[in-house]
């Protein structure tokens, strides 16, 4: 780490603690904070130029009136068993109502990482005001100032996590309804234009209470009367105007851009690395005058506008619009009550997201307990399944026994996969299998009738109750949240919604309820494996505790999350907000998540899946696309014969892409659970996801859009003029990559609703981790041998993506022997992690290649080498392993 400097010269009353870039070995990402003891005041700083502009902390619960700062900040040295060496600049804050308060910078030695840290001495009485749009403590918060008009901005908020701005959008007009409480998640800022540089903003702990704020941006005014070789913003409080910020618009130097707007040679100006050095375009000084004394300024300035240095109590420097803290919901804050903060920086979009991501699994140690849903093939009954009993809602209501009983169903169903010797481990039953709101066979058209009476088989579809599976199957069941009148009430504290309609366990309560739950499940001979909670978003909105308390909702998904896992279940979050993501950072049971909307709109279910991945993917959570048919055009459920209500399911719709929806589930990493029909199952399709035992074949990490899917300028860095700087307008372009030992495979797919692809040529730079110049063979899976060819590592485009609805291609590493594994054909992810490739080079130009399966699988295997692509057919052992040996020279595949 930089020594804090300690001549004016350099630091000028500010101190500049710049990072040493240790943690990805490289400086683009590193993070430079500059934090002024005297006031709290800092900024933050990327390449040199200032991003985030912060102004010292602000209390916001009644009475609280201002800070006042007991002493300036005290640095010193510590360490953080997760995040390593830090150096900390500490200050003691006394609101008008005696309260004291804490807060800390900790700048990390890893060179990309920032804590900001508030703590509560004596805690807060009653500070909620159930005021949804501030902070107890805003701290950090931002003003105006920074690059925050020019720099891309993306978050994802909302049920499903899923990014809601879009491409295009920069800081300043980021919206606030994107970063609330009741949405928000992370915040990623970045530039393509300067070596793809990123920063994410996030809440660091107390997930489900935090929240970040934005008011609304103002840029400021403008200050005039000077060389315009400085565009100068300022802010002003009840004090009156108290510092300058300059924007550089051409090559002034730092020093003479302070100089000119204020027409003085005395002016203080926080130190942004060299002072003679040329401005950056947008980069951000803040000036002082010190001639006149603090808080004073000579007429001669007056008239230019140009304002004093404020005085040390004068803590409030201009108007934030961004203010990061604990929901001003809350209503009581415990002593010693701590809320963190952490900006860490990055290079691009993805690496900056899972740079952050790794931090935070670091942090919480973040482990997943085995799921038979995520590691084998499953089959569901969610809201767009043919068996799915809701699938529309119309003025008359629904016919929920258009399929007859669903124990016979059922049955059938899993001797016909047998026949077909389709290898599922579970089956997953939705809002319709239990008893709820009502067990007449016409549920009402609300979701009412999804609350839980009793986590049974509704009498009227299964009279002998949930029937038993073949050895080796278990049930992923689904309870949303319970009625006022369940049969857990006589047994276990509940509260209820605000509007009564729906109820909860007590926090304190939850773990001995789910433990409960899941045991009378267990214990009645149900072989349940999975747990799928739902309307998690909604949830943390419906019930007072879970938005008063600071940890009302934790305890609630706390006690869910122990009591699975003390159970052996996973547990899929549906419709959840990324705060429940980043609170699962500490519950192994919670495996996955489902990050788009129901397979009832199959296009919709589809599309939105790309831009919501990155987060799944950064926080360790297996994005699920929902279920899937492998059919198109089911028939409808049989006619009952009889007047009433139409059967509501699946059937009633024409679904194409077929393929598609099982590629992406693949590459998703979630849950592979087709839905189809009895006898409508496309085996050959559902056999493409996984091994002959139901182990599905997968990549490293989940499948998700590219950086460029977020780009915002024609120059964007590493993106050639040929291929354009964004993906084309409603096409999303997704890739993923399966990574085993030193060797790569990437997966790119080009996709939209309908229509021919416009073409993209996809690049090194949009393939993560870094391609770097590898020798590459690229091939398109719809024509293996006629597309595959070999790119040089000096060639920037590895293939163009075009055709007809979708275009899905694969990048293979080559070895400097000249070979090149391209996988299995017949597989949706031809090199998986699953299979433990194994590859050895032999002395006579061949190549061995042993791989992993079921016994007596035979896969199909292909290399390439010399422009040529040679397959050969591998039949696993006993041990399960098989070896597939190419010789030089080999059969070529025809």
């Amino acid at each position: 780490m930089a020594s804090v400097p300690s001549t004016r010269a350099v630091c000028l009353g500010v101190c500049s603690i710049a990072l040493a870039a240790l943690g990805n070995g490289s400086q683009i990402g590193a993070i430079q904070a500059q934090i002024d003891p005297a006031t709290g005041s800092f900024n933050v700083s990327l390449g040199g130029a200032v991003w985030l502009r912060g102004l010292p902390p602000a209390a916001g619960w009644p009475g609280a009136g201002n800070l006042h700062l007991s002493a300036p900040g005290q640095v010193s040295k510590g360490s953080d068993p997760s995040l390593g060496s830090f150096t900390q600049t500490a200050f003691s804050w006394t609101a008008d109502d005696g309260t004291p308060v804490e807060t800390a910078f900790k700048v990390f030695d890893d060179g990309e990482t920032l804590l900001l840290t508030q703590n509560f001495p004596k805690g807060v009485a009653a500070p909620g005001s159930l005021n949804p749009s501030g902070a107890v403590l805003a701290f950090p918060r931002f003003a105006a100032g920074g690059r925050e008009q020019d720099l891309g901005a993306i978050t994802w908020a909302g049920a499903f996590s899923q990014d809601k701005v879009g491409a295009g959008v920069t800081l300043s007009s980021l919206p606030g309804s994107a970063v609330d409480r009741s949405n928000g998640g992370p915040v990623l800022v970045f530039d393509e234009t300067d070596e793809y540089r990123s920063l994410v903003v996030s809440p660091f702990d107390n997930f489900l209470a935090s929240s970040m704020y934005i008011n609304g941006y103002a840029p400021g005014a403008t200050c005039s009367g000077h060389n315009q070789s400085c565009t100068a913003l300022t802010g002003v409080d009840a004090a009156g105007p108290s510092v300058r910020d300059l924007h550089h618009t051409d090559n002034a130097t730092r020093a003479e851009c302070c100089q000119l707007c204020t027409a003085r040679a005395d002016c203080e100006m926080w130190a942004f690395g060299d002072l003679n050095a040329k401005g950056l375009p947008g980069e951000t000084a803040t000036c002082w005058l010190t001639a006149g004394g603090v808080g004073t300024k000579r007429s001669a300035d007056r008239d230019l506008g140009c304002p004093a240095r404020p005085p040390v109590s004068n803590h409030s420097t201009a108007s934030p619009w961004w203010s990061v803290g604990i929901s001003g919901e809350v209503e009581t804050l415990p002593p010693g009550f701590t809320h963190s903060t952490i900006l860490s920086g990055g290079v691009g979009i993805t690496g900056g997201l899972q740079s952050w991501g790794s931090k935070m699994q670091t942090v919480y140690k973040t482990t997943r307990v085995s799921d038979v849903g995520l590691t084998h093939l499953s089959y569901w009954t969610d809201n767009g399944a043919y068996y799915y009993l809701y699938g529309a809602r119309v003025p008359d209501g629904c016919d929920n026994l258009a399929h007859g009983r669903m124990d016979y169903v059922l049955d059938n169903l899993t001797a016909s996969w047998q026949r077909l010797d389709l290898p599922v481990h579970s089956v997953q039953l939705d809002d319709w299998w239990y008893v709820g709101g009502s067990d007449s066979p016409l549920d009402a058209a609300s979701h009412d009738h999804m609350c839980v009476r009793e986590l049974k088989g509704k009498p009227s579809l299964w009279p002998n109750g949930i029937p038993a599976l073949p050895k080796g199957m278990g049930y992923t069941l689904y309870g949303p949240f319970f009625c006022p009148d369940s049969v857990y009430g006589a047994k276990f504290p509940m509260e209820n919604s605000t509007d009564g309609h729906n109820a909860e366990p007590a926090p304190d309560a939850a773990e001995a309820f789910y433990n409960s739950l899941f045991s009378d499940q267990l214990q009645n001979g149900v072989p349940m494996t999975g747990f799928e909670v739902d309307f998690l978003q909604d949830q943390t909105t419906w019930f007072a505790y879970m938005v008063q308390q600071h940890d009302g909702a934790a305890k609630w998904l706390s006690g869910m999350g122990t009591a699975a896992a003390a159970h052996n279940l996973s547990v899929q979050f549906c419709m959840a907000h990324p705060a429940a993501f980043l609170h699962a950072l500490q519950l192994p049971a919670v495996t996955n998540g489902r990050a788009s909307g129901d397979y009832q709109d199959p296009a919709g279910n589809l599309l939105s899946y790309g831009t919501a991945a990155p987060f799944f993917s950064a926080v360790g959570i297996a994005p699920s696309k929902d279920n899937w048919w492998s059919t198109p055009n089911q028939p409808r459920p049989r006619n009952l014969g009889r007047a009433g209500p139409p059967p509501c399911d699946g059937g009633s719709r024409n679904v194409t892409n077929t393929f598609l929806h099982a590629l992406v589930a693949t590459l998703s990493t979630g849950p592979v659970g087709f839905s189809d029909a009895l006898g409508y199952t496309n085996a050959t399709l559902v056999l493409s996801t996984c091994a002959t035992d139901g182990l599905l074949l997968k990549p490293s990490r989940p499948l998700a859009a590219i950086d460029r899917t977020f780009s915002r300028s024609p120059s964007a860095a590493g993106v050639d003029s040929s291929s354009g700087p964004t993906v084309p307008a409603g096409s999303h372009v997704w890739a993923t990559h399966t990574t085993i030992g030193n060797f790569t495979w990437y997966y790119a797919l080009s996709l939209l609703e309908n229509g021919a692809l416009t073409p993209f040529d996809l690049l090194r730079s949009d393939v993560w981790p870094p391609l770097g110049d590898t020798e590459v063979v690229a091939w398109d899976y719809a024509d293996p041998i006629g597309t595959a060819t070999h790119i040089s590592g000096s060639t920037s485009r590895l293939a163009t993506l075009s055709g007809d609805g979708h275009s899905y291609w694969i990048v293979a590493p080559m070895h400097s022997s000249g070979w090149a594994l391209l996988g299995e054909p017949t597989k949706l992810t031809p090199v998986s992690v699953q299979r433990a490739f194994s590859l050895q080079f032999t002395g006579n130009g061949g190549l061995t290649v042993s791989m992993a399966g079921a016994p007596n699988e035979t896969c199909t295997v292909m290399a390439w080498k010399a422009s040529t692509v040679h397959t050969r057919q591998v039949t696993i052992g006993p041990d399960g392993f098989g070896i597939a040996t190419f010789e030089s020279p080999v059969r070529v595949l025809r």
